[in-house]
């Protein structure tokens, strides 16, 4: 149990308790979109870093030029970077990681937190990003179930 009250706990907390992932494995597990922060260039709803992140255009709305936005094709299951492309998820993966952060092995190290209310992996790119990130999906807790874990 971590007390994130700023941004510099949240990183803390992502250095300590990431799992390292591969890039085949995360792609295994569907992008959540309802929290995103940052530039967002094209003005297509995904965030520079984050499209730096998933291999999107920052540039272009349509990366892949199919006529559907990259966030579209992203909400609904399809691959931004390749045309008709249906994006296959691994539940039994997902599940099992679900609540952990990941730290993505290759390319720029990103992190991304497993939400375990909707088994969507979250960007947690900047300090203050992956804070209100964790801060907006938060479960809670109970004074009783907190003080059983040793919180006072």
């Amino acid at each position: 149990m971590y007390y994130l009250g700023s941004p510099s706990h949240a990183f803390q907390v992502m250095r300590q308790e990431a799992i390292g992932f591969t890039n085949a494995n995360l792609n295994k597990m569907p992008l959540g979109l309802k929290v995103l922060f940052g530039n967002d260039a094209d003005k297509d709803g995904l965030p520079d870093v984050f499209e730096q992140a998933v291999g999107t255009a920052k540039d272009k709305i349509d990366t892949d030029g199919d006529g559907f936005s990259d966030f579209r094709e992203l909400s609904t299951g399809y691959s931004p970077l390749e045309k008709n492309k249906k994006l296959i998820f691994d539940n039994v993966l997902t599940l099992k990681f679900k609540g952990r952060i990941l730290l993505q092995i290759q390319g720029k190290g990103q992190a991304w937190y497993v939400y375990p209310m909707d088994q969507k992996r979250y960007f947690l790119s900047r300090p203050t990003d992956a804070f209100n990130v964790m801060r907006q999906l938060s479960l809670g807790i109970t004074d009783k179930d907190y003080q059983a874990l040793g919180g006072k």
